[in-house]
């Protein structure tokens, strides 16, 4: 087994054939409304860039997994992503 975490949440858990992503935020930084706690200013999601290698692995992408829908845990370039890809997603 193997993680490739590319970003907050968002993270690849390879398992011998299977590419599972989590959680999957793919839209580039700073692209989305802030998701805050109170005590701290506001930040525009996400809040680093993808890595330079994460296309390379997310073309081998076999499935999805949201662990929950917070608004830090999904996005619309990862619900684009999931349809173009015709991934089947595992969720709450």
């Amino acid at each position: 087994m193997k993680i490739h975490h590319l970003r907050n949440a968002t993270l690849i858990i390879e398992i011998e054939d299977k590419f599972v992503l989590v959680d999957p935020m793919l839209g580039k930084k700073g692209t989305i409304a802030p998701f805050t706690l109170f005590r701290y200013k506001a930040k525009r999601n996400p809040l680093v860039g993808l890595p330079v290698n994460s296309e390379q692995i997310l073309d081998k992408v076999t499935d999805c997994l949201i662990t929950h829908l917070h608004p830090d845990h999904i996005d619309k370039a990862g619900e684009e992503f999931l349809k173009h890809k015709n991934i089947p997603v595992v969720c709450i």
